[in-house]
C-alpha cells in the first residue's frame, strides 16, 4: 500500500512538472513573438491604422528616405571589384606535361627490342614518333639504356614532375596580367578547398623549370641523364591552371547581393507633423515613428532596448505565474493534465502569432480572432478558465499593439461575450450566432473608443466593419478547428455528445435488435438522468448520452439479463450463483471492449465502467448464502463489481437512475407514494454502501435527484383507466341523462 502511494505521488509530481515545464515553454515562445520586429510607437500599431492623435517631432532627427541609386551602385561595383578571380587546376594541361615524357620512353622501350634495325634507323624512327625536339645524342642515349635503367630514369622524371604539378603553374605573361588587375586570386585545389594566393608570388613555367634543374642532382646522378631531363623539362613544362569564369561570377553576384543598399537621409524638423489625427497610417509614417521610438527609447545605445526586452519578459513571466497560481487553486484537474495545458498553450500560441503577423500586414488590428480562443477553451475545458485566459490574452494583445487600453477593452469584451454565447452550446449553428454577438459587441466597443478619441464617422464605420468581420471569422475558425482539437486531445463536447445521442448509432441500433429490453431500459435511464442533472446543475446532455450507452456490454449475452428474457427460461437456473454473478459483472468489461471498437469517447467509457461502482450483486449473493453448504464459504467481495466508483456527478446520477428504474419497474403496486419510497430507499442504500464517496454530490443534490426521479417515474407508471371487455362493448349501452339534461354516449 505504501509503495502504491509513493508511485502515485511520483506520477502526480511527474505530471505536474511536465505541465509546469510546458507552461514555461509557452511563456518563452510568447515573449519571443511579442518582442520580434520593431517596437510599436505609443499607440500606432501598423500600416492601415488610423492615428488617434496628432504626433509631432519632439526634436530634429533623420529618417531613412528613398534608395540612393548612385551610391548603392558604387558600393556594389566596389564589392564586385574586391572579389578575387577564381582559378582551378586544369587536369588536361597537367596530363600534357607527363604525356611527352611517357611517349618518349614508351617508344624507346619498343625500339630497343627490335634486332633487325640498326642504331641509326632506330634514332630516326624514335625522332619521328615523339613530339619532343631534342638532339640525336639524347635519342641515342635513351636507346643505349637497359630496360631497368630506362624505367628508373622515367620514374625519377615523374617524381620531379609530381612535385611541380601539385601546385599551380602560371604562364609568365598571364601572371603579369593578373598582377596588374588584383593583389590576390582564389585558387581551388582538387579537393574543393579554396586558397587565397598573392599575385606577386605566383609560380610561372620559368620558376618551375628552375626548380627542376635544382632537383636534378638529388634524383639523378648521371650527367648525361641530367642533361636529357633538363631538355625534356624545358620542352614539357607548361601552365596547369585555368580561369573559372562561372565561379568568379557567382562570387561577385553574392558580393553584390550582400552589399547594403544606401538610402537618402531625410531630416524631420522639430515640431513638424509626422502624422495627423484621423489620418491613415502609411509605411512612411510608420518608418518615421519607429525611428523616433528608437531614438526616444534607446538614445543611441542598446541599454534602453535591453530594458524594454527585460520588462516585457518579466511582465509575461509574471502573468504566467499568476495564471499558474489560479489554475493550481481553482483548476487543479486541468493543470494536472499535460494534454489540457498543451491545448491551452496551442490555442494561445495561434492567437498571439496571428496577432503578430497581422501587425506586419495591411489588416486592421481589430481583426485578430482572439475570441475564438476564448470559445474553444470554454467549450473544450472550462468557462471559468476561458474568462481568465481572455483577460491574459487581451493583455498580450495590448503589449503587441504598444500598450493601448482600447485594444485591451475591445478584445476583452469580445472574448467574454463569446464565452457567454456558447454556454451549454449543443449545435454548431450556435457558433455562428456567437460570432454575430462578438461582432456586434466589438462594433459597440470600437464606436465608444473612437468617440473618446474624437475620430470622424468614416473611421468609426471602417473600424466597425473590421469588428463585425472579426466576429464571423471567430465563428468560422471555431467551427473548423473544434472537431480537430476534439479528436487530437480526446475531448468530448456537447456538440459531439449530440452526435452520439442519435438513436441511429450502430451500437444503439444493434441494441434494439439483440437486447430490446436493455434498449428500453437505457432510454428511461437517460430521461431520468437528464432531468436529475438539470435539477442539480450538472451536464444533462452528458448524463443522458452516457445513460444510452452504459449497458452496451449486455449486447454480448443479452439473454442473461432479466429485462431481455421476456418470459423465456431463466438462464441462471442451471448456473451457480457465483458464475451468474461473474456473467452479470462481466458486462462492464464487454461494454468497454465494444466502446473501444466503436471509438466511443473516454467520457462515455467512464459511464460504462463506473455505473455500478463496486456494488453488490445482491440477488446472487443471497442465493449463494442460502446454498452455502453447497457453495462453500461465501465471500462478499466475490459478488461485487470490480469497477471504480463514480468520479463525476453525471456518472453517479446514472448509477442511481439505473438502480431506481429497475427497482420501480419490478414494483407490483406502482403508486406515486410507493415509487417515492423505493427511490429514497435505493438512494440511501447506495449512499450507505459508499458508492457515492468519490463524486461531489451533496445531500441537497441527492434530495433534488430523489424528487426528480420520483416525479418522472410517477408520470411513466401512472395508473390507467380499466377499459371494459370486448364482449361488454358489443352490447348496446344504456342511455342516461346527464346533469344538463342531455343524453351522453359512453366512450368505446
Amino acid at each position: 500500500m505504501f509503495w502504491k502511494k509513493r508511485q502515485s505521488n511520483f506520477h502526480a509530481l511527474k505530471v505536474t512538472s511536465g505541465s509546469f515545464l510546458l507552461v514555461l515553454l509557452f511563456a518563452a515562445v510568447f515573449i519571443f513573438i511579442i518582442l520580434i520586429g520593431p517596437r510599436p510607437y505609443k499607440g500606432v500599431m501598423q500600416v492601415g491604422d488610423v492615428a488617434r492623435r496628432t504626433i509631432k517631432a519632439p526634436f530634429d532627427f533623420y529618417v531613412q528616405g528613398d534608395i540612393n541609386s548612385k551610391a548603392t551602385s558604387i558600393n556594389v561595383d566596389e564589392a564586385i571589384a574586391a572579389v578575387p578571380e577564381v582559378y582551378a587546376l586544369d587536369k588536361s594541361k597537367n596530363d600534357s606535361i607527363y604525356s611527352k615524357t611517357l611517349s618518349l620512353f614508351k617508344e624507346a622501350d619498343s625500339l630497343r627490342l627490335e634486332k633487325d634495325i640498326n642504331e641509326k634507323e632506330k634514332i630516326v624512327l624514335l625522332k619521328n614518333k615523339t613530339v619532343l625536339d631534342i638532339k640525336n645524342t639524347f635519342y641515342n642515349y635513351i636507346l643505349s639504356l637497359s630496360q631497368e635503367e630506362s624505367d628508373k630514369l622515367e620514374t625519377s622524371i615523374i617524381q620531379i614532375f609530381n612535385l611541380l604539378t601539385e601546385n599551380p603553374i602560371f604562364n609568365p605573361v598571364e601572371k603579369v596580367k593578373i598582377a596588374d588587375k588584383a593583389e590576390f586570386i582564389t585558387y581551388v585545389i582538387p579537393d574543393g578547398k579554396e586558397q587565397l594566393l598573392g599575385t606577386g608570388s605566383l609560380v610561372t613555367t620559368k620558376d618551375a623549370y628552375s626548380l627542376v634543374r635544382s632537383l636534378l642532382p638529388e634524383y639523378i646522378k648521371d650527367k648525361a641523364a641530367q642533361s636529357l631531363v633538363d631538355e625534356i623539362a624545358k620542352q614539357s613544362l607548361t601552365d596547369n591552371v585555368s580561369y573559372d569564369e562561372r565561379a568568379t561570377d557567382k562570387k561577385r553576384e553574392q558580393a553584390a547581393k550582400a552589399e547594403s543598399i544606401v538610402y537618402y537621409e531625410r531630416l524631420i524638423r522639430e515640431n513638424s507633423v509626422i502624422v495627423a489625427k484621423s489620418q491613415l497610417v502609411t509605411k512612411d509614417h510608420l518608418a518615421y515613428l519607429n525611428q523616433l521610438s528608437e531614438l526616444e527609447n534607446n538614445n543611441g545605445s542598446k541599454v534602453a532596448k535591453l530594458y524594454y526586452y527585460f520588462s516585457i519578459s518579466i511582465f509575461v513571466i509574471l502573468l504566467t505565474v499568476l495564471l499558474w497560481m489560479y489554475m493550481k487553486l481553482y483548476e487543479p484537474n486541468i493543470l494536472s493534465s499535460v494534454s489540457s495545458v498543451a491545448l491551452i498553450g496551442l490555442v494561445s500560441f495561434i492567437v498571439i502569432l496571428s496577432a503578430k503577423l497581422i501587425t506586419f500586414s495591411p489588416l486592421s488590428r481589430y481583426f485578430v480572432p482572439l475570441a475564438s480562443a476564448s470559445i474553444l477553451i470554454a467549450i473544450l475545458l472550462s468557462s471559468r478558465l476561458a474568462i481568465v485566459m481572455t483577460v491574459f490574452l487581451s493583455i498580450f494583445m495590448s503589449l503587441i499593439s504598444g500598450g493601448q487600453l482600447g485594444i485591451f477593452i475591445y478584445y476583452l469584451a469580445g472574448g467574454l461575450i463569446g464565452i457567454y454565447s456558447v454556454k451549454n452550446v449543443r449545435r454548431r449553428a450556435q457558433l455562428l450566432k456567437a460570432g454575430l454577438f462578438i461582432g456586434l459587441t466589438g462594433c459597440l466597443t470600437i464606436v465608444n473608443i473612437d468617440l473618446l478619441d474624437n475620430l470622424n464617422t468614416d473611421v468609426m464605420f471602417m473600424d466597425s466593419l473590421w469588428a463585425i468581420s472579426n466576429g464571423f471569422v471567430c465563428a468560422f475558425v471555431v467551427t473548423g478547428i473544434l472537431p480537430v482539437l476534439e479528436y487530437i486531445f480526446k475531448i468530448t463536447t456537447n456538440i459531439s455528445l449530440l452526435e452520439l445521442s442519435d438513436l441511429n448509432h450502430p451500437l444503439l441500433k444493434e441494441m434494439v435488435i439483440r437486447a430490446p429490453g436493455t434498449y428500453h431500459h437505457s432510454l428511461i435511464v437517460g430521461n431520468l438522468a437528464e432531468n436529475a442533472a438539470d435539477a442539480i446543475g450538472a451536464n444533462s446532455l452528458l448524463a443522458r448520452v452516457g445513460a444510452y450507452y452504459h449497458d452496451v456490454g449486455k449486447l454480448l449475452k443479452p439473454e442473461y439479463f432479466s429485462e431481455n428474457q421476456m418470459g423465456f427460461d431463466d438462464q441462471h437456473a442451471e448456473l451457480t450463483p457465483k458464475m451468474s454473478s461473474l456473467i452479470i459483472t462481466n458486462h462492464i468489461k464487454d461494454g468497454l471492449d465494444l466502446a473501444r471498437k466503436f471509438k466511443l469517447s473516454s467520457a462515455i467509457q467512464e459511464f460504462i465502467q463506473q455505473h455500478h461502482g463496486n456494488s453488490l450483486t445482491f440477488y446472487f449473493y443471497q442465493r449463494a448464502i442460502e446454498n452455502e453448504s453447497k457453495e462453500g464459504e461465501v465471500k462478499e467481495e466475490d459478488f461485487r463489481y470490480k469497477s471504480p466508483l463514480p468520479q463525476t456527478k453525471e456518472v453517479a446520477i446514472v448509477l442511481l437512475a439505473d438502480s431506481v428504474e429497475a427497482a420501480t419497474r419490478a414494483l407490483s403496486n406502482q403508486t406515486p407514494k410507493k415509487i417515492k419510497q423505493t427511490v429514497q430507499k435505493i438512494i440511501n442504500n447506495k449512499f450507505i454502501d459508499g458508492q457515492l464517496d468519490e463524486c461531489d454530490l451533496t445531500l441537497k443534490d441527492l434530495h433534488n435527484i430523489s424528487e426528480s426521479f420520483s416525479n418522472l417515474l410517477a408520470g411513466i407508471y401512472h395508473s390507467r383507466v380499466e377499459y371494459p371487455d370486448t364482449e361488454k362493448n358489443d352490447q348496446e349501452p344504456k342511455k342516461r341523462k346527464g346533469k344538463n339534461g342531455l343524453k351522453n354516449k359512453s366512450n368505446k
